[in-house]
């Protein structure tokens, strides 16, 4: 097709627009070009594997497909078959005229070069490469282009290049075969290699030589045959002509299917099939089933390597070290949501107890501010804040601590194997960020004080690797879970009463007796004014404190008997090892590419159905996951014009 005005689409590829205003077509396939770029970019990593290259390459021909700027006045028609089908006397009997391409009976593989048929003056704009060597022909065809190929079976390799390259830059293909040459296999595979691509006209030449009995018959093998290819063939697509008696048969259906269209009305149009049907090349079952292979794979690996991991924390958290640590971690977390789930002094208890040594170090702070300043009291604050940072964080470093090298070592040997299934799939590593080490001084002392290495081992307690923070993740999420647990046991309704019920019995009386005395010394009793002395309200304090320790140790009672079974090895679940995140990330990334690789040939499907309408010509057949074929077969317009 000729030049003309375009706009630009995805990633600088361009379709065709006659103005400002945006086709339906046009707004219908931007987006399936930026998401085929997309989907191209996320090839890149499974370039060894050549489903994915050829997936790759498939939509690299779909954007230089689309690149093209060219304006809507003809559409390029080619005859496809084997050698001796008669193509070159079909094309002289299309366009009327005897000899245009030479004919011999007596020598295959006769047409060495292309015989393009056109309105004149359309030669520049039809853009054939001057090597291949083109014969332009003068017919008054409109605003069609019929090109005449050379055999794509015959012994001249040269020829199947030659018509393979014009192949691609046609828009429609008229295979062309004989009763005794509709069953070619090198021809139904050319046909299979560009059924998406196209679209399809299917003409069995010399229907003068079939009897007649026969016809329904050699016709009925000949849908067949079409079907196996992925198509759907009926009369509105199928022709049975005869180039030597053009006016018997269908020859003159064909003409008119073909020959006799407005292609400046359907050229944007079938520019948009075009680039709908690349796309759904690009997106093949035959691409993708190879690729949820590979996929099951990965994911059976994954789920291997996944078992090693649950084994060797199953064998590490079994260790009395780990247990203990992890029970301490349980237990402290049990006091935090007991004073959630407990009320009144239990609650209070609970609390104090979790929350001792911020109180102390707000204690200490409130001195230093609001009294004398000392350095005593200043590292005595420091020491309380510090527990009270560490309070949670290191029981879970104990816990990851107690483990062992051993499980580091087994861990390593899962992330060994990882690498080699990364390896033996052809799947490159995922970049690790380089270890940046600041550079020492050259005056820096390379021997440190006791209180540098006390600080050095602080911060190492309080910092942990990047590959151990998931693990600490991990472990805080086993120990929440066994905590909130084992507190849902422990803080029983009869625990709070029972917890509750001594402290409110002496505040009771405590508050009775000073209510009483107080009633009895107001200014209405008299000129005595007998209010219980200092000492009472001190002893009432301290029974009250007393009061709230057998409620305290019946809670501690029960926290201990619960976290005395917790078995860590049964509980501690690695929901994604970082060991395993190199190969699970490629695992998403290939089951991305499917999923969008199905997206988008299901939504090429849909929108080549919508812009096909009234287009001559079939379609091959798309088919989903599920086995549903897509709609394919010729255009409804045409099939009623039939």
């Amino acid at each position: 097709m000729g030049d003309g005005p375009g706009c630009s689409i995805g990633g600088g590829v361009e379709i065709m627009t006659s103005d400002a205003t945006a086709r339906p077509e046009t707004s219908m396939i931007e987006p399936l070009l930026a998401d085929a770029g997309a989907l191209a970019a996320l090839c890149r990593p499974f370039m060894l594997w050549p489903p994915a290259l050829e997936m790759a390459q498939r939509l690299a021909a779909a954007e230089e497909f689309a690149r093209r700027r060219e304006a809507p006045a003809f559409a390029v028609a080619v005859l496809l078959g084997p050698t001796g089908a008669g193509k070159s006397a079909l094309f002289n009997a299309l366009i009327r005229r005897e000899d245009a391409s030479p004919v011999s009976d007596a020598v295959r593989c006769f047409t060495d070069r292309p015989y393009v048929a056109a309105v004149p003056g359309l030669e520049p704009l039809i853009r054939i490469p001057p090597e291949l060597n083109p014969q332009f022909i003068a017919a008054d065809l409109g605003g069609a282009v019929l090109c005449d190929l050379p055999d794509i079976d015959g012994a001249v390799r040269e020829h199947w290049e030659t018509a393979r390259r014009l192949i691609e830059l046609s828009d429609i293909v008229i295979y062309v075969t004989s009763p005794d040459k509709r069953a070619d296999f090198r021809v139904h595979a050319e046909v299979r290699r560009w059924a998406a691509r196209k679209r399809w006209l299917f003409v069995m030449n010399r229907a003068d030589q079939i009897p007649e009995h026969e016809r329904q018959e050699v016709v009925q093998d000949w849908d067949r045959r079409l079907c196996q290819a992925g198509f759907s063939p009926d009369a509105a697509c199928r022709f049975l002509v005869s180039a030597l008696q053009p006016h018997r048969f269908e020859l003159a259906d064909l003409r008119r299917a073909v020959l006799e269209r407005d292609y400046g009305r359907d050229g944007y149009r079938l520019r948009a099939d075009g680039i709908c049907g690349h796309l759904q090349h690009a997106a093949a079952e035959e691409l993708l089933e190879p690729l949820r292979a590979k996929a099951a794979a990965l994911r059976a690996a994954e789920e291997r390597s996944r078992e090693k991991v649950q084994a060797a924390y199953r064998k590490s958290w079994s260790r009395r070290r780990a247990e203990e640590a992890f029970r301490q971690a349980v237990a402290q977390q049990v006091w935090r949501w007991t004073a959630e789930r407990t009320s009144a002094f239990a609650a209070l208890t609970a609390w104090l107890r979790t929350r001792w040594y911020h109180l102390t170090a707000t204690y200490r702070l409130f001195r230093l501010g609001f009294y004398r300043f000392s350095l005593w009291g200043a590292a005595a604050a420091s020491l309380d804040a510090l527990r009270a940072i560490l309070t949670g964080v290191l029981p879970l470093q104990r816990i990851q601590e107690a483990l062992g090298p051993a499980l580091e070592a087994e861990l390593d040997q899962v992330a060994h194997d990882v690498r080699r299934t990364l390896e033996d799939h052809g799947l490159p590593r995922p970049a690790e960020p380089p270890k940046v080490t600041p550079p020492r001084k050259p005056d820096e002392p390379t021997d440190h004080g006791p209180l540098d290495r006390g600080l050095d081992w602080l911060m190492r307690r309080l910092g942990a690797e990047p590959g151990d923070s998931q693990l600490l993740e991990e472990i805080r999420t086993a120990v929440d879970e066994a905590a909130e647990e084992a507190a849902s046991r422990v803080a029983r309704r009869w625990v709070d009463v029972v917890a509750n019920a001594l402290p409110f019995v002496i505040l009771a009386d405590a508050s009775i007796r000073i209510g009483r005395a107080w009633v009895a010394s107001g200014w209405y009793a008299g000129e005595t004014h007998d209010y219980p002395p200092l000492g009472f309200y001190g002893l009432a304090a301290g029974l009250l404190a007393v009061s709230v320790l057998p409620g305290y140790w019946l809670i501690a009672t029960r926290i201990a008997a619960q976290c005395k079974h917790l078995k860590p090895a049964e509980r501690f679940r690695v929901t994604s090892p970082a060991v395993l995140e190199p190969l699970a990330a490629r695992r998403r990334e290939l089951e991305e590419v499917i999923r969008k690789a199905e997206d988008l040939r299901h939504r090429a499907v849909q929108a080549r159905t919508l812009v096909s309408a009234g287009l001559p010509g079939a379609v091959a057949a798309g088919e989903d996951r599920d086995g549903v074929a897509s709609p394919a077969g010729p255009s409804p317009a045409i099939a009623e014009s039939r």
